[in-house]
C-alpha cells in the first residue's frame, strides 16, 4: 500500500526490526492484497526453510496471514515447496510482533518466490467484520 511502503523490498532485508508501530518505515503493509517476493540467485543455493517477521495489531485491522507459500526452483518453473496456514486470534489482544517459519524439506533452487496471502476478511467476532484485512511484514530470512 502507498502508505506503507518502508524503504521498498529493501525494508525485508535491512535487518531493522520494526516495533509496535506500523506507521514507520520499517514496515511494509499490505491491504487485501498479496505479498509477493521474487528473488533470483547467480547460483544455486540450499533452502531449508523462510521466516517471516510480522505485527498483528487487530484493532488496526492488521491480522495474521490467512496463508504463506514457498515455492522454488531452478529454471522457468517452480514447484511448491512449503507452505503455512498461520493461527488465527479468536478475540482481540493487544498489538504483537510475531514470526512465521515455513519449513522446506532441504532443496537447490536458482529462483523462489514468497507469497503472502492476507486473511480474506475480518472474522465475525471484530467490530469491522468482513472489512479487509492488512498484513505488516518488516524481516525475512531465508535458510
Amino acid at each position: 500500500d502507498p502508505a506503507y511502503k518502508g524503504n521498498g523490498a529493501s525494508t525485508l532485508f535491512d535487518f531493522d526490526k520494526g516495533d509496535l508501530n506500523f506507521k514507520t518505515p520499517k514496515w511494509i503493509g499490505y491491504h487485501g492484497r498479496n505479498l509477493e517476493v521474487s528473488m533470483d540467485f547467480n547460483n544455486p543455493i540450499e533452502l531449508s526453510s523462510i521466516w517471516l517477521t510480522g505485527l498483528v495489531d487487530i484493532g488496526s485491522h492488521n491480522m495474521p496471514p490467512g496463508e504463506i507459500q514457498v515455492w522454488g526452483g531452478t529454471g522457468s518453473k517452480m514447484t511448491l515447496l512449503g507452505k503455512l496456514i498461520p493461527k488465527q486470534p479468536s478475540k482481540d489482544t493487544s498489538a504483537y510482533q510475531t514470526s512465521y517459519a515455513i519449513p522446506i524439506k532441504p532443496v537447490m533452487v536458482k529462483n523462489m518466490k514468497v507469497v503472502v496471502r492476507p486473511l480474506a476478511a475480518l472474522p465475525k467476532w471484530h467490530p469491522k467484520k468482513g472489512d479487509k484485512t492488512w498484513i505488516f511484514f518488516d524481516e525475512m530470512f531465508i535458510y
